[in-house]
């Protein structure tokens, strides 16, 4: 070889590795650019990383929290029917008290329409009583009542009432009264 063509290919060579050399820092750059945005990128990554595990873990405490009100809820919940049910049972019993009471007012009042007729029975008797023992019927207030005192003018007493120092009436053996 000749000492143009050997310096041409030493030329090429030449050329040839600085221009490998070249495409090797233009790929060292831009893998050394690589490398570092896969760094920050693997850095940000690992950061979301740890923020997605915080926030995971307080999903799981919330979770578990949710879980503990729905369990206070489902109780609360149990706790009210059964007061549902405690009200309704204690509904029930005043409806029967209410009807048993009523049942009494009825029977009270028909005993006291019936006392007030045997009252007035009781009435007609001393009435009757009264004209058989002393010939006349004494002079009532329908209102008197037993603390209620009715007098008599002393000559109506003694002419209703004869007293120990009067003659016996006709009546025979009947009491004598004071």
């Amino acid at each position: 070889m000749s000492g143009t063509a050997a310096k041409e290919i030493h030329s090429l060579i030449d050329d040839s590795q600085k221009k490998v050399v070249e495409i090797t820092q233009g790929l060292r750059e831009r893998l050394d650019r690589t490398v570092e945005a896969s760094f920050g990128r693997i850095h940000d990554g690992m950061s979301i990383s740890d923020r997605c595990d915080t926030i995971l873990q307080e999903v799981v405490s919330y979770t578990s929290n949710v879980e503990g009100l729905m369990v206070n809820i489902a109780q609360a919940a149990r706790e009210q029917s059964e007061g549902v049910r405690n009200i309704t049972i204690a509904m029930s019993e005043l409806d029967t008290v209410i009807h048993s009471n009523s049942e009494m007012a009825q029977e009270t009042l028909r005993c006291s329409q019936d006392m007030t007729q045997v009252a007035f029975q009781l009435q007609d008797c001393t009435t009757n009583l009264e004209q058989g023992v002393f010939g006349k019927v004494q002079p009532r207030s329908d209102t008197a009542g037993p603390d209620d005192k009715t007098t008599n003018s002393p000559e109506e007493s003694s002419q209703d009432h004869p007293t120990d120092d009067d003659e016996p009436s006709d009546s025979g053996n009947l009491p004598r009264t004071a």
